[in-house]
């Protein structure tokens, strides 16, 4: 039972952070990239699911360092190779506007 209050947790973290990406993306990137030259228009959803998967891969890797004695699903996704995979690519989604130009 102890499992599946791990997996509410970490959707409910998730969902969490989906919604804190929303409001980063609307109101701190679109002003960056208009600061930039990029007019803020076209694949906003990658944009913001980015800022999002960041901001929860952060959170996971301080959770994870700050506990003594974390959770075993945390220790799993920290220890997995996909994670840190997900967590570059959703830097270069946020970054790759600001190098390329364009959203």
């Amino acid at each position: 039972m102890e499992v599946w209050k791990g997996y509410v947790v970490t959707i409910a973290e998730l969902l969490v952070f989906i919604v804190i990406g929303f409001f980063i993306s609307e109101y701190v990137l679109s002003f960056t990239y208009e600061q930039a030259g990029i007019s803020y228009m076209g694949n906003i959803g990658k944009v913001w699911f980015g800022i999002s998967l960041s901001l929860f891969c952060l959170y996971s890797i301080i959770a994870h360092r700050s506990k003594g004695k974390s959770h075993e699903l945390l220790k799993g996704r920290i220890g997995s190779k996909t994670f840190y995979v997900v967590f570059v690519f959703s830097i270069y989604t946020v970054l790759a506007p600001l190098f390329d130009g364009a959203l």
